[in-house]
């Protein structure tokens, strides 16, 4: 799981770098990228607190920028560690003052905190917003702050926030418990309660300090703080403090009087930390946020899902179209006469063949050079579909198939106005590769209809081999054998030798196709006849429309621009899914 949240939320990072400023999926991938980040986060800590049960206690101060978190955390440990400053922004980096913890108890930080690079507060030559920090806090015998580590981080809310983000939410995984540290002017902001939300599936205890109260409003700011809790979050609100506003934030004069019970509340709700829940609340707010992370994913799987529905939907159509225009058409199907042409030049009788040899040369000379031309197809591919009615089918077949497709893309397009990138992406794609991808079934189809000649010589060699033993059926046929000749010998020196299909082929064709159905094997026949096309149709199924143009088709999206898109193959997305159940 930890894998796919890290893989998920870096591809929200890729798309979002190539997404214009003012898109309208900005605002919510960043919001994603944030509560991914957080979920990685809490991943790792669940892992962390699984292998250490007894890791120290880890207190987060959280807060907008000047809320005066920095010096909240100096007081409430006594030390002067967190700088602190008058200008917004300060603290670009999470801190880590170790309180009563020795600092070699605070090991697997820096996995935890992954591409952080931890270092003390005082090291130089550092980027800062690229780092953590860990100090360790010189002992003192007049704070009862509970022994833990306490977190300064940077804020949430101001314009660089987004350089030093990663650092804050996982702070803010880390906790065991948190102190939400807002001023009169900020408790208000969005900002402070998109984070409140964010916070509320771990359900950590929590201390919320309102700074810089002015004096008699603490009340009015308690309630309305309350009220907004309320709207918000279905838990009980947490105990909040009020610290008085002063011109400086220096609370030395005395801080007994305002910080003790702020630090008694700390130590109060560190009591309620309770671990062994934690990786529970952790994956039921995977399963809550999971629906919204995936969102972008899923529609790339359906686009995705859909185009290959129109593949198969247009390819089955033209599969159809092939079996009813060419397969099954009575006059333009040429393969089954091709069949019977090798029978005829099967029947042979011997002591006549010799008669006749010289004079068919004459009368099939056409035919034989049609035959030479279409042995030469392989060298000279761009020819075949002038010498083949079939591959002239199958051009148009594919044609027919790109254009189908094509209107279901201006289709899709016109019913997603505004999500019709994926789609206007593909349709540009098919057009560049439309007039390669039909050249390229041209040209196959014309191999195919060479290397499918054997099979035809196989259904004219079974029909011969039945025929051996019909001896009777076999003779008839060869006499009609002869008499063919004898009328095609006639027509030739009437015609010139001129017409092979209408002088050799077609009254050959139509005698032995009406003896054979005639005669007791014409169930035989129809067998040979069906076997055949059956045999055509599946090559042309599988090598023309399935290798060719559907795995082609298919391939498509992955030639798009991968720049907006999250690429996160389907299954993937499905073993994550099953780790939630």
């Amino acid at each position: 799981m930890l894998d796919f949240i890290r893989l998920l939320r870096t591809r929200y990072q890729f798309v979002l770098n190539h997404i214009v400023e003012f898109s309208a999926y900005r605002i919510g991938y960043e919001n994603s990228v944030r509560g991914l980040i957080f979920a990685e986060a809490c991943l790792k800590k669940s892992e962390l607190i699984r292998c250490n049960p007894d890791y120290p206690i880890q207190v987060v101060v959280l807060g907008p920028t000047q809320a005066g978190k920095s010096t909240l955390v100096n007081l409430i440990t006594r030390q002067e560690l967190a700088g602190v400053s008058p200008l917004a922004g300060f603290t670009v980096q999470p801190q880590g003052i170790c309180h009563g913890v020795e600092y070699a108890e605070m090991r697997d930080l820096d996995d935890y905190f992954s591409s952080l690079q931890s270092h003390c507060s005082n090291a130089a030559g550092l980027d800062r917003d690229k780092s953590f920090a860990l100090d360790q806090a010189q002992k003192t015998n007049h704070n009862p702050l509970i022994p833990c580590v306490v977190w300064d981080t940077p804020d949430f809310d101001s314009v660089d926030a987004e350089g030093y983000i990663n650092g804050v939410l996982r702070s803010a995984a880390l906790a065991d418990a948190i102190v939400l540290v807002v001023s009169k002017d900020k408790y208000a902001d969005q900002s402070v309660w998109d984070m409140v939300a964010l916070l509320e599936p771990i359900a950590n205890p929590m201390v919320v300090c309102i700074n810089k109260t002015p004096e008699n409003s603490a009340p009015v700011l308690i309630e309305s703080f309350l009220e907004k809790w309320k709207n918000l979050r279905n838990d009980p609100a947490p105990p909040i403090h009020t610290l008085c506003y002063r011109d400086s934030d220096d609370l030395s004069e005395n801080p007994d009087r305002e910080l003790f019970p702020l630090v008694r509340l700390i130590n109060k709700v560190t009591a309620q930390i309770n671990r062994k829940q934690y990786p529970m609340r952790v994956r039921q707010m995977l399963r809550d946020q999971w629906t919204g992370w995936v969102e972008p994913v899923k529609c790339e799987h359906n686009d995705l899902d859909e185009w290959r529905e129109a593949i198969d939907e247009a390819i089955a159509n033209a599969l159809v179209m092939y079996k009813r225009d060419y397969l099954d058409h009575p006059r333009q199907n040429e393969t089954f006469h091709r069949a019977l042409l090798e029978l005829l030049s099967l029947l042979e009788i011997p002591a006549l063949a010799s008669a006749f040899v010289q004079v068919r040369r004459v009368v099939t000379w056409p035919l034989r050079q049609t035959l030479k031309l279409v042995k030469t197809i392989a060298k000279s591919e761009s020819q075949g579909s002038k010498y083949t009615q079939e591959v002239k089918i199958l051009e148009g077949i594919s044609e027919h198939l790109l254009i189908q497709l094509s209107e279901k893309l201006l289709k899709k397009i016109e019913e997603t106005p505004g999500q019709d990138t994926w789609w206007t992406q593909i349709g540009a794609q098919l057009r560049h590769d439309k007039e390669n991808l039909l050249n390229r079934f041209r040209l196959d189809a014309e191999r195919y209809y060479i290397d499918f000649l054997p099979e035809i010589e196989k259904a004219a060699s079974r029909l011969y081999r039945k025929l051996e033993n019909q001896p009777a059926i076999l003779n008839s046929l060869r006499a009609t054998r002869v008499t063919t000749d004898a009328v095609a010998v006639a027509l030739a020196i009437k015609t010139s030798g001129l017409g092979i299909h209408d002088v050799v082929v077609t009254p050959a064709v139509l005698s032995i196709t009406s003896m054979l159905t005639e005669s007791a094997l014409g169930s035989y026949m129809n067998k040979v006849v069906t076997d055949l096309k059956h045999r055509q149709f599946e090559i042309v199924k599988t090598r023309l429309f399935e290798k060719l143009l559907k795995e082609h088709l298919y391939r498509l999206p992955e030639k798009l621009s991968k720049t907006d898109k999250f690429g996160i193959a389907k299954e993937i997305l499905a073993a994550a899914e099953s780790k939630l159940a």
